[in-house]
């Protein structure tokens, strides 16, 4: 018996074989047919398509046997794999390389043997598409044809399951980078109103010292009125309530909130728990905040992502007004029912956006802003959080400022529900 040689390019064949990602893998119903038509065309008891690795001889698919494969040293697909056409072996009894080969004795022996290697794109043999049989034989050219053509097939999907893997990876890795830009815009959309957010929490920390220095002089007056005193303590409690509700809104929006469940919420409270942290940034600016909402609306939603949508259109609002000095600052924010949907809108009387680049506002690192004012990564973010949850954002035609219009159904479908549930 003689070991079927190893040749220089042996390691570069391994790691094609490992990159393959089909050593060892599950049976597969593609692979399965063709090795069953394999089988039927030759008329050969046994079909194998067979992957070597550095010992063994594996069996990704069979016919007509139980093992799972063999020792590469005492297999015929070991010498197969070096040549460029089918290596047949019409009776290996009478063969010096297979003469004494285990495989050849006993109750089923190897006696017949036709294998056609599996090549990569640049040409390295993974293994073979081989038929067997117990007794000597001789295949017709058309058979041989045949198992040529198959062998090129078992190929082929071997290179489709590599590329479907190395696709499945680019979108992991696509998926993970989008999420990590989303994360990128929110902490960018929060550090624009970060300012506002301290006036905000000053604002009511200095009317708590106020009042508590009111509490103070009516405790030490001679003549304490339970009314006013009672009153002072209701206002401070409005007022730590207050501050409370700002920082929950800013805890909130702050986590990741991509993997939560889509979970029934209130319209209005979406809008108010990020109006919590932007309303003082708004009265610092001269901005006049108008909004509107029927309290009873609600809808199916990753609140925190939808938050984080209407947070970083009213910064683009803020910024577009303040950049643009605009003689009247306002933005009008209404909620409203339209058939399924619940729609969100949020319009500024700022300049406005030019007719000939509103097709790509929504484009990913577009910006109308200065440079190094913004990522260009909100609205593209916010677009895809918005199909996330199978609604839409657009541009609404307006004769002053920008109109921003989100539409979200108010009740999502059961594959909206089943993504939810998987991630």
């Amino acid at each position: 018996m003689k070991t079927a040689p190893i040749l220089a390019s042996e390691v570069e064949r391994l790691k094609e074989v490992l990159e393959s990602e089909i050593l060892n893998s599950p049976p597969e119903i593609d692979f399965d047919e063709i090795t069953h038509l394999a089988a039927a065309i030759c008329q050969t008891p046994i079909a194998l398509v067979t992957i070597i690795g550095a010992e063994k001889q594996w069996f990704k698919s069979k016919v007509g046997i139980d093992i799972d494969g063999t020792a590469r040293e005492e297999s015929f697909c070991g010498h197969a794999i070096w040549k460029d056409e089918i290596m047949v072996v019409e009776n290996a009894t009478l063969d010096e390389r297979f003469q004494g080969n285990p495989l050849t004795m006993g109750e089923n022996p190897v006696i017949f043997y036709a294998g056609a290697p599996l090549r990569t794109k640049s040409g390295h043999g993974l293994g073979t598409l081989c038929v067997v049989d117990h007794k000597p034989r001789v295949l017709t050219p058309t058979q041989l044809e045949s198992l040529r053509i198959l062998s090129r097939n078992v190929s082929r999907l071997i290179e489709l399951k590599k590329q479907n893997q190395i696709l499945k990876s680019l979108t992991e890795e696509i998926h993970r980078k989008e999420l990590a830009l989303a994360e990128s815009a929110k902490l960018a959309a929060i550090g624009q109103m970060a300012a506002g957010v301290a006036h905000e929490i000053n604002t009511p920390l200095a009317i708590i010292s106020l009042l508590a220095t009111q509490a103070e002089t009516l405790m030490k007056s001679k003549q304490v009125d339970p009314v006013k005193v009672l009153g002072v303590s209701d206002k401070i409690q409005h007022t730590v309530d207050r501050i409370s509700k700002i920082v929950r809104g800013l805890l909130d929006i702050s986590r990741d909130g991509s993997k939560d469940a889509f979970a029934q919420v209130k319209a209005d409270s979406v809008v108010e728990a990020t109006l919590a942290f932007c309303v003082e940034k708004f009265r610092v600016n001269g901005i006049i905040l108008k909004y509107h909402a029927n309290s009873m609306l609600e809808l199916q939603c990753r609140h925190i992502e939808i938050s984080q949508v209407i947070l970083n259109l009213l910064n683009n609002s803020l910024d577009a007004m303040m950049t643009a000095n605009s003689p009247q600052k306002e933005i009008e924010i209404l909620v409203s029912k339209k058939g399924e949907n619940i729609e969100f809108s949020i319009t500024d009387s700022g300049p406005g956006i030019s007719h000939a680049i509103q097709h790509k506002v929504f484009d990913p690192f577009f910006s109308t802003k200065d440079p190094g004012k913004g990522t260009g990564l909100g609205l593209s973010v916010s677009k895809k959080i918005v199909e996330s949850h199978g609604g839409r954002i657009f541009l609404s035609p307006t004769e002053n400022g920008t109109c921003f219009v989100i539409q979200l159904p108010q009740v999502q479908g059961i594959v909206a529900q089943i993504k939810s549930s998987a991630s």
